[in-house]
C-alpha cells in the first residue's frame, strides 16, 4: 500500500495569509508560535516565546527535539518563519507529517530566496541564526517525507 501523500504549502507572507483564510480548519497546531501567533489556534509549540500561553493549549518544547509531546491529528499545521532558524529542520518536517491528518494541510512561511534564506524575522533575544536551508533542500526534505508538490511560483513552493 502506497503511503498517504499530504499537502504542504510554502510561501511568502501574502500567500501565507491567503492560504490561512482558505485552509484554516480546526484542530490547528502552530509550530514556533512566538509573536506571530495566529488567533483561533488550538495548540501551539514554542521554546523561546510564550505569547500563545493562555490563548490556546500552549506547549513549551524545542522544535529540534522529537517526539513533540502530542499524539493528536490536526487538520491544519502552521509554521511562520521558523524552519529557516531550526538546527535540524528535518525533525520539524517529520513531526509535522506525523501529526497531520490524511486530509490535512501544512502551511509554512519559509522566507525563501533562490540561494537560501532571507527576510526572516529574528528577535535578538533568541539564540538563533539562519541554517542555510535552501528551497531545493527543503523541497527534497518535504517530498522525501511524503508531502505532495502542487506547484511553484515567485518565492513560493506549493507542496
Amino acid at each position: 500500500m502506497e503511503p498517504v501523500r499530504k499537502k504542504s504549502y510554502i510561501m511568502d507572507t501574502h500567500v501565507y495569509k491567503h492560504l490561512m483564510k482558505k485552509y484554516f480548519k480546526s484542530p490547528v497546531l502552530d509550530l514556533g508560535s512566538g509573536k506571530f501567533f495566529e488567533k483561533n489556534v488550538d495548540y501551539a509549540i514554542d521554546l523561546y516565546d510564550s505569547s500563545a500561553d493562555g490563548k490556546c493549549n500552549f506547549i513549551k518544547h524545542d522544535l529540534d527535539v522529537k517526539p513533540y509531546p502530542l499524539n493528536k491529528k490536526f487538520k491544519t499545521i502552521t509554521c511562520f518563519r521558523v524552519v529557516c532558524i531550526l538546527k535540524n529542520p528535518k525533525i520539524m518536517v517529520e513531526e509535522a507529517y506525523r501529526l497531520l491528518g490524511n486530509e490535512g494541510v501544512f502551511i509554512i512561511n519559509a522566507c525563501i530566496d533562490r540561494e537560501g534564506w532571507n527576510n526572516g524575522v529574528v528577535n535578538n533575544s533568541y539564540p538563533t541564526k539562519y541554517n542555510g536551508l535552501t528551497e531545493k533542500k527543503l523541497t527534497h526534505m518535504l517530498t522525501n517525507q511524503g508531502f505532495k508538490i502542487i506547484g511553484k511560483y515567485y518565492n513560493s513552493i506549493l507542496i
